[in-house]
C-alpha cells in the first residue's frame, strides 16, 4: 500500500519498548548503538565520581596503552584518588572495560563474569557496584 510506511528510524534510549505499541510490531526491528566513549583521564573520573557517590575504599589497576598517564592501580582511600603506580589491586581491567564502566554499560559483576575485570574477592566487585552502577544513557548528540 503507498500510503503505508517502510522504514522508520528513531534515536531513542536501549530501555525504549515503543515498538510493542506499534499496530503492527511484526516488522523487523534494529537497535544500532550510536554513542562510543571513552576516558580520557582515569584520575579525573575517579575524582568525580566520588564527589557525587560515596564510595569506598577500593583499587583497581587500570591499563591503557593508548594513554600512558591512565596506566597503574588507582587507590580510593576517604574519597581521595592516589596513583600507585604498578601495585596490585583488588580490580583490574582494560581502559575500555573501565569506560564502559564508568558509563554503566556494563556492571562490575558482568564484566567479572565476562572475564573482564579480574578482582581479588567478591567484596572488591561489591565494592565496585557502588562506584560504578548500572544506567541507560542517552546521548543524541551529533558533532
Amino acid at each position: 500500500h503507498s500510503a503505508q510506511a517502510q522504514k522508520i528510524t528513531w534515536k531513542a534510549p536501549m530501555d525504549d519498548m515503543a515498538f510493542v505499541l506499534l499496530s503492527e510490531p511484526r516488522r523487523d526491528i534494529v537497535l544500532s548503538p550510536f554513542v562510543m566513549a571513552r576516558v580520557l583521564d582515569v584520575e579525573k573520573i575517579l575524582e568525580l565520581l566520588c564527589g557525587v557517590v560515596e564510595v569506598p575504599d577500593i583499587s583497581i589497576k587500570v591499563q591503557d596503552p593508548l594513554a600512558v598517564w591512565n596506566t597503574g592501580t588507582f587507590n580510593i582511600c576517604c574519597g581521595k584518588i592516589a596513583n600507585e603506580g604498578n601495585r596490585q589491586a583488588g580490580l583490574e581491567c582494560s581502559m575500555n572495560t573501565f569506560s564502559q564502566l564508568v558509563m554503566g554499560f556494563i556492571s562490575p559483576v558482568q564484566a567479572y563474569h565476562l572475564g573482564m575485570l579480574q578482582a581479588q574477592s567478591m567484596k572488591d566487585i561489591e565494592k565496585a557496584n557502588k562506584l560504578f552502577p548500572l544506567c541507560n544513557n542517552f546521548i543524541n548528540d551529533y558533532y
